[in-house]
């Protein structure tokens, strides 16, 4: 196909701030569309904005579903609207997904990330990013280091909360949780604890929790180098012993997005290892035993 067949682009995907500011070329898409897709807060931000005969629809949940039924519209000018930048953990990678890339656009914004890091003056390129929107947040646990600084995008108002004890179990109590809700907006409030004083507390649902790690001496940091302690493993006796274990993910070398199939997962270290090991790296265990498997 030459370049002059390629398809224009048809959908955008435009990334809104609390202030609801956009640049030219996001309000000229907004202007020409035939629908325009967001959150209840995206589409009331935008009101003035949205051509009076352009279709609003809300995003329903779950949301996933309304995905296809937007990709339905093929060639209709169609917006999406998502907060801050939509490539970052946002509905612009699940479009690209499903979608050629030439068939869209994204204008991001300034994302919760560098307005969270912004906020508590911490340099973007030495803080961490976790999300716990559709993913659970136990995966912070992987993160864990002394005097470490993680911004943590929250799915509710009791992500905060549910992080908090999670560090607290981890021996990272007394580290320093920030809450930071509403950001870039007039509405915009930070409320910092100790991770142990936050008990079931709960914020407003568009939160994002800065996170600055203290050790305790009970606390226990576990390295990305594979060859953990066999004792860190939940086990009842059936696992390949960390020496072993070391030496079977040095020769399996673990790359990004690379999928492992562990069979006889026992107490799935070697998976879970693996998937330590490597940005997207997955596993899939078949183990026989009930018991096992549940672990």
């Amino acid at each position: 196909m030459s370049p002059d067949a390629r398809p224009a682009p048809w959908l955008t995907v435009i990334g809104v701030t609390e202030d609801g500011a956009l640049g030219r070329e996001a309000e000229a898409a907004r202007a020409r569309a035939a629908h325009v897709v967001g959150g209840e807060r995206h589409l009331a931000l935008a009101a003035g904005s949205i051509p009076p005969d352009a279709e609003r629809h809300a995003w329903p949940s779950p949301m996933l579903p309304f995905v296809d039924v937007v990709l339905g519209w093929r060639g209709a000018a169609t917006v999406v609207l998502a907060s801050g930048d939509p490539l970052l953990y946002g509905v612009g990678a699940t479009f690209l997904a499903r979608l050629p890339a030439e068939e869209m656009r994204v204008l991001p914004a300034v994302s919760a990330f560098q307005l969270a890091c912004a906020a508590m003056l911490w340099p973007v390129a030495e803080t961490r990013l976790v999300t716990a929107c559709g993913r659970p947040v136990e995966s912070l646990a992987a993160e864990l280091f002394d005097g470490e600084r993680i911004v943590l995008f929250s799915a509710d108002g009791a992500t905060p909360a549910a992080a908090a004890r999670l560090l607290t179990a981890h021996g990272f109590g007394r580290s320093r949780v920030t809450v930071l809700e509403r950001l870039g907006g007039p509405q915009a409030a930070a409320h910092a604890f100790h991770a142990d004083e936050v008990g079931d507390r709960s914020f407003d649902a568009l939160n994002t929790v800065a996170i600055a790690l203290s050790a305790g001496p009970e606390a226990r940091q576990l390295p990305r180098v594979p060859g953990l302690p066999d004792d860190a493993f939940a086990n009842d006796g059936q696992i390949t012993r960390r020496e072993i274990r070391a030496l079977t993910l040095a020769r399996l070398a673990p790359m990004p997005g690379a999928l492992l199939w562990d069979v006889g997962a026992g107490s799935g270290s070697i998976g879970i290892e693996w998937m330590r090991a490597a940005p997207r790296a997955r596993a899939i265990g078949l183990e026989p035993r009930a018991d096992r498997a549940a672990r």
